[in-house]
């Protein structure tokens, strides 16, 4: 399919999509794991190697 052209190519010039994720837990998580999960999320997010990245391929807030 390499010569199939992308959809900015062939009809939306521009073309651009959005990405979204989320992380759920069972209701009675304890607040300790919530809170470590969160923690690590937020420190694995911030990474600043995993947003300059991000940042290239456009999937982190600028």
């Amino acid at each position: 399919m390499t010569s199939l052209p992308t959809v900015a190519e062939s009809a939306v010039p521009g073309f651009g999509y959005g990405l979204w994720g989320g992380l759920f837990a069972v209701a009675d998580t304890p607040d300790h794991i919530v809170n470590l999960l969160n923690k690590e999320l937020n420190a694995f997010l911030s990474d600043p190697k995993l947003r300059k990245d991000g940042k290239r391929r456009r999937h982190c807030a600028q």
